[in-house]
Order: C-alpha cells, then structure tokens, then sequence
C-alpha cells in the first residue's frame, strides 16, 4: 500500500479508535489515544484541531497524575503554537505568562531602550 493512503486513512482511524465503545471507561488509554492523534493532526498542519485533542489528553493526564506524558502533552500544545499558563506559577509572574523571548524584550524595554536597539540586542 502506498504511504499516502496510510497516511490519509489516518484520521479515520483515530477517529473509529476514540469512538469504540467503552474507550473511555480506560481513560489512559484514551487519553494517549488523544495525544498521538492530536501529534498527527499538528504534523499534517491541522493545528487547531490538535489543540483540541492536545487538550482534552492533557486534562485527563493531569488527573491521571501521568506527568510524562502531561509534559508531553504539554510540549506538543507549545508546538501548535497554543501558550499554556503552568497551574503551579502564581497568576503574576510574568515569566510563566511570557515566552523567554518575550521575557527579555520586556526588561530591555523597562531599562529604557528604544525598539531598534531592543532588536539589536534580540
């Protein structure tokens, strides 16, 4: 079988894996089922579409206490280009709220610099 047949019959087997009877009963399970379709779904460009399945993985590994694959989860949604606010960082610290890139823009601009030599410095 060619690989974009494989390919394209992809999303009809995620879909018919996350619908069997019962799959939720095994939340683990379905929530891995999640993650590796929401993987595909960024991979094949459907980013807004991952960020649902990225999601709803996420919400059941956090209950699951399932940190791996949580950070996984986790660093897929960052790669949809979705900001997560961590639950553990207070609602101010601005470094949870901010990229790295973001963070250091913003101290070059309390220092006084102007957005030339800002860019300089980035």
């Amino acid at each position: 079988m060619p690989c974009w047949c494989v390919w394209a019959d992809a999303e009809k087997h995620f879909r018919l894996a996350l619908d069997v009877p019962g799959a939720r009963s095994r939340p683990f399970n379905h929530a891995r089922t999640r993650l590796l379709c929401g993987e595909w779904l960024r991979r094949a460009g459907r980013r807004s579409h991952a960020r649902t399945r990225l999601a709803e993985a996420a919400e059941i590994f956090r209950r699951l206490d399932a940190a791996p694959l949580l950070a996984r989860t986790e660093a897929e949604q960052e790669m949809t280009g979705q900001r997560l606010r961590r639950d553990s960082a207070p609602a101010r610290d601005t470094a949870a709220v901010l990229t790295s890139q973001e963070l250091r823009v913003a101290q070059l601009a309390a220092q006084g610099l102007t957005n030339r030599e800002i860019g300089s410095h980035c």
